[in-house]
């Protein structure tokens, strides 16, 4: 009981029992427990704070299409035949969780994938089941701001999974957390803020309230796919539509780096990680930190305080020594199967 180390879900407190739950008992055996909300669920609620600030009309798009096809399978036997006379992959539509809002990558790239050949099919079952879900389906396929809303989203939500993957990764990587949440979180803010706004290190400064600190609405950086689409289509987009198109989506960036600035950065798990980061070899080849101590004081279960001046003592002559040159493996997190396949 001594070197527990706790973990539990977003509200901690409350569903852990702060005052009398499990908690607390666990506390009772050791003071110095650490109890740290699920980050990937932190996080798929981050895309899912953002994802609603876009029309509801993109989400209903992926699940009606997935209804209309997979729940009949005469249907699905129809649109096998088409994927294969438009030599399309013959992958299976996808259906949009309610609860598994980071599954949304796929779902939005499956879409994408299929695109040319979803057209093709739901323009001859408008024609020959004369059915309204089929002609408004098409009518949203015919959209090029319902398209562009989507390359937008296969752009963005897999900066948000990888995240995720690096939290999920079986390997050991923890010492190399907080600067994967610093580049994931100045990823995101480099679309949509200004580059002056970027340059300080301490990301917690960074004001994202502020509109003063945005970009203008064009020049907000959305996807190369989605930019493309709009090259290809300005003449079919109105004004209205452009625009809205362009609000909804500085709209997402704000809500997603909002969320992410106060699940992550203000959390006492970031301000702690960067102390795990003297684990990582290749800082101790640069011979920092030059004190152990900053991390030793964290863990009162696992070492006393006598024990600090051989401990450091110990570190010292450690990264004093010519060490051999490391060989790094490949830094990709393992994906741990959470996605639709």
């Amino acid at each position: 009981m001594k070197n527990v180390i706790g973990f539990a879900s977003d509200n901690a407190s409350v569903m852990m029992g702060e005052k009398g739950g499990v908690m607390a008992l666990l506390r009772k055996e050791n003071p110095s427990l650490f109890v740290q909300g699920c980050v990937c669920h932190s996080i798929a609620l981050c895309a899912s704070n953002a994802c609603g600030e876009l029309p509801n009309r993109v989400e209903e798009l992926a699940r009606n299409i997935h209804t209309y096809i997979m729940n009949s399978p005469k249907r699905f036997t129809e649109y096998e035949e088409f994927q294969k006379f438009t030599e399309a992959p013959l992958h299976r539509i996808l259906h949009p969780s309610f609860t598994r809002w980071l599954s949304l990558e796929e779902v939005v790239k499956r879409v994408l994938e299929q695109w040319p050949t979803l057209k093709l099919y739901f323009t001859s079952a408008a024609l020959e089941d004369k059915m309204a879900s089929a002609s408004a389906i098409l009518q949203e396929l015919h959209n090029p701001v319902i398209k562009m809303y989507f390359s937008f989203l296969a752009y963005i939500l897999p900066a948000v999974n990888k995240l995720n993957l690096d939290f999920q990764a079986t390997s050991l990587r923890i010492h190399k957390l907080r600067t994967s949440i610093s580049s994931s979180v100045k990823g995101i803010l480099s679309n949509f803020m200004k580059a002056d706004k970027l340059k300080s290190s301490d990301l917690t400064q960074i004001n994202v309230h502020d509109p003063s600190n945005y970009l203008s609405l064009g020049d907000i950086y959305r996807g190369a796919i989605t930019e493309s689409i709009f090259l290809e289509h300005s003449s079919d987009i109105s004004n209205r539509d452009l625009e809205q198109f362009h609000v909804k989506t500085l709209n997402f960036y704000v809500a997603l780096s909002k969320q992410m600035l106060k699940r992550f950065l203000s959390s006492n798990l970031f301000n702690n990680l960067h102390l795990l980061e003297a684990l990582d070899p290749s800082n101790v080849q640069q011979g920092k930190p030059k004190s152990i101590i900053p991390l030793a004081v964290k863990f009162p279960n696992i070492i006393e305080k006598s024990a600090y001046e051989d401990l450091n003592r110990e570190w010292r002559e450690i990264i004093s020594c010519e060490l051999p040159a490391l060989s790094v493996a490949s830094e990709e997190p393992e994906n741990s199967g959470m996605l639709l396949h």
